[in-house]
Protein backbone atom coordinates (compact mmCIF):
# COMPACT_ATOMS: atom_id res chain seq x y z
CA UNK A 1 0.00 0.00 0.00
CA UNK A 2 2.86 2.54 0.79
CA UNK A 3 4.27 1.75 -2.87
CA UNK A 4 1.06 2.56 -4.00
CA UNK A 5 0.85 5.66 -2.47
CA UNK A 6 4.76 6.50 -3.51
CA UNK A 7 3.50 6.03 -6.83
CA UNK A 8 0.82 8.65 -7.36
CA UNK A 9 3.23 11.21 -5.48
CA UNK A 10 5.70 10.59 -7.86
CA UNK A 11 3.30 11.02 -10.82
CA UNK A 12 1.80 14.26 -9.11
CA UNK A 13 5.31 16.33 -8.86
CA UNK A 14 5.65 15.15 -12.64
CA UNK A 15 2.61 16.62 -13.27
CA UNK A 16 3.15 19.69 -11.43
CA UNK A 17 6.50 20.36 -13.22
CA UNK A 18 4.87 20.00 -16.93
CA UNK A 19 1.81 21.63 -16.03
CA UNK A 20 2.09 24.41 -13.27
CA UNK A 21 0.26 24.46 -10.16
CA UNK A 22 -3.53 24.99 -11.78
CA UNK A 23 -2.95 22.94 -14.49
CA UNK A 24 -1.53 20.14 -12.36
CA UNK A 25 -5.04 20.30 -10.42
CA UNK A 26 -7.07 19.67 -12.88
CA UNK A 27 -4.82 16.40 -14.31
CA UNK A 28 -4.81 14.81 -10.56
CA UNK A 29 -8.45 15.23 -10.26
CA UNK A 30 -8.62 13.46 -13.82
CA UNK A 31 -6.19 11.02 -12.67
CA UNK A 32 -8.37 10.15 -9.60
CA UNK A 33 -11.42 9.37 -12.09
CA UNK A 34 -9.34 7.19 -13.92
CA UNK A 35 -7.31 5.22 -11.16
CA UNK A 36 -10.08 3.41 -9.65
CA UNK A 37 -11.04 1.89 -13.44
CA UNK A 38 -7.63 0.85 -14.13
CA UNK A 39 -7.31 -1.20 -11.03
CA UNK A 40 -10.60 -3.03 -12.00
CA UNK A 41 -13.70 -4.10 -9.56
CA UNK A 42 -14.96 -7.02 -11.38
CA UNK A 43 -15.58 -10.10 -8.94
CA UNK A 44 -11.98 -11.64 -11.37
CA UNK A 45 -9.66 -9.25 -9.46
CA UNK A 46 -11.58 -7.68 -6.59
CA UNK A 47 -9.60 -9.86 -4.69
CA UNK A 48 -6.34 -8.66 -5.26
CA UNK A 49 -6.90 -5.45 -2.61
CA UNK A 50 -8.20 -8.00 -0.23
CA UNK A 51 -6.53 -9.84 3.00
CA UNK A 52 -2.64 -11.15 2.32
CA UNK A 53 -0.81 -10.23 -0.61
CA UNK A 54 1.86 -12.40 -2.20
CA UNK A 55 4.35 -9.22 -1.63
CA UNK A 56 3.63 -9.02 2.20
CA UNK A 57 4.10 -12.90 2.48
CA UNK A 58 7.67 -12.51 0.38
CA UNK A 59 9.03 -9.89 2.39
CA UNK A 60 11.02 -11.43 5.20
CA UNK A 61 10.55 -8.62 7.52
CA UNK A 62 6.83 -9.82 7.87
CA UNK A 63 8.01 -12.93 9.81
CA UNK A 64 4.67 -12.81 12.37
CA UNK A 65 2.93 -14.58 9.28
CA UNK A 66 5.04 -17.46 9.64
CA UNK A 67 3.19 -20.18 10.32
CA UNK A 68 0.10 -18.63 9.87
CA UNK A 69 -2.99 -19.64 7.98
CA UNK A 70 -3.54 -16.88 4.77
CA UNK A 71 -5.65 -16.62 1.96
CA UNK A 72 -4.57 -14.54 -0.96
CA UNK A 73 -6.37 -14.05 -4.67
CA UNK A 74 -4.28 -13.59 -7.51
CA UNK A 75 -3.23 -14.78 -10.96
CA UNK A 76 -1.21 -17.95 -11.58
CA UNK A 77 2.18 -16.73 -13.19
CA UNK A 78 3.87 -20.14 -13.53
CA UNK A 79 2.98 -23.61 -13.36
CA UNK A 80 6.06 -25.33 -11.86
CA UNK A 81 4.34 -29.10 -11.62
CA UNK A 82 1.13 -30.69 -11.01
CA UNK A 83 1.32 -29.81 -7.27
CA UNK A 84 3.45 -26.32 -7.67
CA UNK A 85 2.93 -22.71 -9.32
CA UNK A 86 3.96 -19.30 -8.61
CA UNK A 87 1.06 -17.02 -7.60
CA UNK A 88 1.06 -12.68 -7.97
CA UNK A 89 -1.43 -10.93 -6.08
CA UNK A 90 -0.68 -7.25 -6.07
CA UNK A 91 0.08 -6.56 -10.25
CA UNK A 92 -0.70 -2.78 -9.86
CA UNK A 93 2.26 -2.05 -7.79
CA UNK A 94 4.53 -4.79 -9.59
CA UNK A 95 3.75 -7.07 -6.83
CA UNK A 96 6.27 -10.61 -5.91
CA UNK A 97 5.68 -13.92 -7.16
CA UNK A 98 5.19 -16.23 -4.28
CA UNK A 99 5.84 -20.19 -4.83
CA UNK A 100 2.29 -22.13 -3.82
CA UNK A 101 3.01 -26.19 -3.05
CA UNK A 102 -0.23 -28.53 -2.60
CA UNK A 103 -0.24 -32.38 -2.11
CA UNK A 104 -3.11 -33.00 -4.84
CA UNK A 105 -3.21 -32.01 -8.37
CA UNK A 106 -4.28 -28.22 -8.68
CA UNK A 107 -6.47 -27.28 -10.78
CA UNK A 108 -5.32 -24.23 -13.71
CA UNK A 109 -7.39 -22.47 -16.12
CA UNK A 110 -5.69 -19.83 -17.68
CA UNK A 111 -6.67 -15.82 -17.15
CA UNK A 112 -8.98 -17.06 -14.30
CA UNK A 113 -8.08 -15.55 -11.02
CA UNK A 114 -7.19 -18.37 -8.58
CA UNK A 115 -7.87 -17.93 -4.82
CA UNK A 116 -5.09 -20.34 -2.44
CA UNK A 117 -5.61 -20.72 1.33
CA UNK A 118 -2.79 -22.48 3.04
CA UNK A 119 0.12 -21.69 5.66
CA UNK A 120 3.03 -20.15 5.23
CA UNK A 121 6.43 -21.79 5.98
CA UNK A 122 10.09 -21.09 5.92
CA UNK A 123 11.25 -23.90 3.86
CA UNK A 124 14.48 -24.34 2.09
CA UNK A 125 14.07 -24.73 -2.01
CA UNK A 126 15.70 -28.05 -1.65
CA UNK A 127 13.52 -29.14 1.01
CA UNK A 128 10.43 -28.20 -0.93
CA UNK A 129 11.80 -30.41 -4.10
CA UNK A 130 12.70 -32.98 -1.75
CA UNK A 131 9.30 -33.10 -0.14
CA UNK A 132 7.38 -32.67 -3.35
CA UNK A 133 9.16 -33.78 -6.03
CA UNK A 134 10.23 -31.45 -8.61
CA UNK A 135 12.93 -29.30 -9.79
CA UNK A 136 12.66 -25.39 -9.86
CA UNK A 137 13.84 -23.75 -12.91
CA UNK A 138 17.07 -22.25 -11.76
CA UNK A 139 16.06 -18.84 -13.04
CA UNK A 140 12.61 -19.23 -10.67
CA UNK A 141 14.76 -20.42 -7.64
CA UNK A 142 17.09 -18.05 -8.07
CA UNK A 143 14.05 -15.39 -7.89
CA UNK A 144 12.47 -17.10 -4.83
CA UNK A 145 15.29 -18.83 -3.07
CA UNK A 146 14.82 -16.51 0.31
CA UNK A 147 11.48 -16.22 0.11
CA UNK A 148 8.78 -18.37 2.58
CA UNK A 149 6.69 -20.92 0.57
CA UNK A 150 2.45 -21.13 0.68
CA UNK A 151 1.70 -24.65 1.67
CA UNK A 152 -2.15 -25.18 0.32
CA UNK A 153 -4.58 -26.55 1.87
CA UNK A 154 -7.04 -25.21 -0.31
CA UNK A 155 -6.63 -24.29 -4.22
CA UNK A 156 -9.95 -22.91 -5.59
CA UNK A 157 -10.41 -21.21 -8.87
CA UNK A 158 -12.44 -17.67 -8.56
CA UNK A 159 -14.03 -17.24 -12.42
CA UNK A 160 -16.31 -14.63 -12.71
CA UNK A 161 -19.80 -16.46 -13.33
CA UNK A 162 -19.99 -15.77 -16.89
CA UNK A 163 -16.56 -17.78 -17.22
CA UNK A 164 -18.37 -20.97 -16.21
CA UNK A 165 -21.73 -20.55 -17.78
CA UNK A 166 -20.01 -19.33 -21.05
CA UNK A 167 -17.34 -22.55 -21.28
CA UNK A 168 -18.24 -24.86 -17.98
CA UNK A 169 -16.08 -27.64 -19.71
CA UNK A 170 -12.72 -26.36 -18.19
CA UNK A 171 -14.50 -26.12 -14.84
CA UNK A 172 -16.10 -29.41 -14.71
CA UNK A 173 -14.87 -31.45 -11.77
CA UNK A 174 -12.61 -28.72 -10.15
CA UNK A 175 -13.62 -26.45 -7.29
CA UNK A 176 -14.34 -22.72 -7.61
CA UNK A 177 -15.35 -19.98 -5.58
CA UNK A 178 -17.60 -17.71 -6.74
CA UNK A 179 -19.75 -14.60 -5.34
CA UNK A 180 -23.04 -13.34 -6.63
CA UNK A 181 -27.27 -12.45 -5.53
CA UNK A 182 -29.19 -15.00 -4.60
CA UNK A 183 -31.96 -14.82 -7.60
CA UNK A 184 -34.31 -17.59 -6.79
CA UNK A 185 -34.47 -19.95 -3.66
CA UNK A 186 -35.96 -23.07 -4.67
CA UNK A 187 -35.56 -25.23 -1.81
CA UNK A 188 -33.59 -25.02 1.65
CA UNK A 189 -30.51 -26.92 -0.43
CA UNK A 190 -30.84 -25.30 -3.90
CA UNK A 191 -30.91 -21.78 -4.98
CA UNK A 192 -30.24 -19.30 -7.87
CA UNK A 193 -27.12 -17.24 -7.95
CA UNK A 194 -26.75 -14.61 -10.83
CA UNK A 195 -24.10 -12.11 -10.96
CA UNK A 196 -25.37 -8.65 -11.78
CA UNK A 197 -22.11 -6.79 -13.01
CA UNK A 198 -22.43 -7.90 -16.46
CA UNK A 199 -25.53 -8.54 -19.05
CA UNK A 200 -25.96 -12.11 -20.01
CA UNK A 201 -27.77 -15.22 -19.12
CA UNK A 202 -25.33 -16.62 -16.39
CA UNK A 203 -27.33 -17.57 -13.89
CA UNK A 204 -26.23 -20.83 -12.25
CA UNK A 205 -27.85 -23.35 -9.78
CA UNK A 206 -26.18 -24.01 -6.22
CA UNK A 207 -27.09 -27.12 -4.38
CA UNK A 208 -25.53 -28.72 -1.14
CA UNK A 209 -26.31 -31.53 1.17
CA UNK A 210 -27.37 -29.52 3.91
CA UNK A 211 -29.39 -26.52 4.30
CA UNK A 212 -28.00 -23.24 3.63
CA UNK A 213 -28.54 -20.89 6.42
CA UNK A 214 -30.04 -17.36 6.28
CA UNK A 215 -30.21 -17.95 2.08
CA UNK A 216 -33.46 -15.32 0.91
CA UNK A 217 -33.80 -13.58 -2.75
CA UNK A 218 -31.32 -10.39 -3.04
CA UNK A 219 -28.61 -11.77 -0.55
CA UNK A 220 -25.33 -11.78 -1.97
CA UNK A 221 -23.51 -15.14 -1.24
CA UNK A 222 -19.93 -15.94 -1.57
CA UNK A 223 -19.53 -19.86 -2.55
CA UNK A 224 -17.04 -22.28 -2.47
CA UNK A 225 -17.76 -25.52 -4.12
CA UNK A 226 -17.10 -28.25 -7.21
CA UNK A 227 -18.59 -27.76 -10.64
CA UNK A 228 -20.98 -30.45 -11.58
CA UNK A 229 -22.75 -31.55 -14.99
CA UNK A 230 -26.10 -32.88 -12.61
CA UNK A 231 -29.27 -34.26 -14.08
CA UNK A 232 -32.68 -33.66 -12.53
CA UNK A 233 -32.59 -37.39 -11.53
CA UNK A 234 -29.57 -36.47 -9.49
CA UNK A 235 -30.66 -33.43 -7.87
CA UNK A 236 -33.58 -35.96 -6.79
CA UNK A 237 -31.49 -38.73 -5.51
CA UNK A 238 -28.38 -36.81 -3.80
CA UNK A 239 -30.01 -33.01 -2.56
CA UNK A 240 -33.64 -33.72 -2.09
CA UNK A 241 -35.44 -31.69 -4.57
CA UNK A 242 -38.79 -31.43 -5.66
CA UNK A 243 -40.34 -31.94 -9.16
CA UNK A 244 -37.70 -31.35 -12.25
CA UNK A 245 -40.35 -28.70 -13.53
CA UNK A 246 -38.28 -26.58 -10.84
CA UNK A 247 -34.88 -26.46 -11.97
CA UNK A 248 -34.52 -28.54 -15.09
CA UNK A 249 -34.33 -25.38 -17.39
CA UNK A 250 -31.35 -24.49 -15.85
CA UNK A 251 -29.81 -28.03 -15.51
CA UNK A 252 -30.57 -28.57 -19.18
CA UNK A 253 -28.33 -25.52 -19.72
CA UNK A 254 -25.69 -24.74 -17.15
CA UNK A 255 -23.42 -27.29 -14.58
CA UNK A 256 -24.21 -26.22 -11.18
CA UNK A 257 -21.89 -25.77 -8.13
CA UNK A 258 -21.96 -28.30 -5.40
CA UNK A 259 -21.57 -25.74 -2.35
CA UNK A 260 -18.98 -26.72 0.44
CA UNK A 261 -19.07 -23.64 1.89
CA UNK A 262 -21.97 -20.70 1.64
CA UNK A 263 -21.37 -17.36 2.97
CA UNK A 264 -23.77 -14.74 2.96
CA UNK A 265 -21.77 -11.07 2.46
CA UNK A 266 -25.05 -8.73 1.95
CA UNK A 267 -28.57 -7.95 1.63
Amino acid sequence: MINKFSNIASHRDRITQVFGKTQAAIALALFALVLPACTGTDSDSAGREAGTTTSEVADRSNSNLIGKTVTISGDIQRQVSPQAFTIQSDEFVDGQEVLVVNANKVPIVEETLTRVTGTVRDLTIVDVEKEYGFDLDPGLEAEIREQPVIVATQVALNPNLEKITENPVPFLGRTVAIEGDVERVISPTAFMVDNNEVLGDDDILIVSAAPAKNITEGSRVQVTGNVRKLTTRDLEREFNLGPAKEYEVYVQKQPAIVAERTQVVGQ
